[in-house]
């Protein structure tokens, strides 16, 4: 049996804490050329981006520590308008995006994890005239295991 983090709990997680998100919280990774309206936005797009496989400690089977990186990609539709392309609102909603996805994940172990989640990072992604993109990664550790 593989054992890998069950995404779906992360995103009920975001949904259930994050009132923000209650409704546009998915598991995928989002789409490049993603357009989203006012009504859409913010959108968190949950998704693994990488994992890394630890030494195998067992001489009769396989139980290898597993730790995932999972991204929380965050999507907001920008405030600018023509004469004010940069808005400090654009930064302060972020932030508060932001606050509202690490608050709801931070220190849960969800099922299938044999650690709490931590946040390691975050980075912008795009910036433009319509949209601020946004990626916080965090750490979640799990077994494969052939038991």
């Amino acid at each position: 049996m593989i054992v890998l983090p069950d995404l779906s709990h992360w995103v009920t997680e975001i949904k259930d804490n994050a009132p923000l998100f209650e409704t546009r919280a998915f598991k995928t990774v989002p789409d490049d050329d993603l357009q989203i309206d006012k009504q859409q936005s913010p959108c968190a797009f949950v998704y693994l981006s990488a994992d890394k496989s630890g030494e195998n400690g067992l001489l009769t089977e396989v139980r290898q520590p597993l730790s995932g990186m999972i991204t929380i990609e965050i999507i907001m539709r920008r405030t600018a308008t023509r004469s004010d392309q940069f808005n400090e609102t654009d930064s302060d909603n972020l932030r508060l995006y932001r606050t509202e996805v690490i608050s709801a994940l931070l220190g849960k172990l969800l099922n299938g994890q044999s650690t709490a989640i931590e946040h390691v990072g975050g980075q912008l992604i795009k910036k433009d005239k319509k949209y601020l993109k946004w990626a916080d990664t965090f750490t979640a550790d799990s077994y494969l295991s052939t038991l």
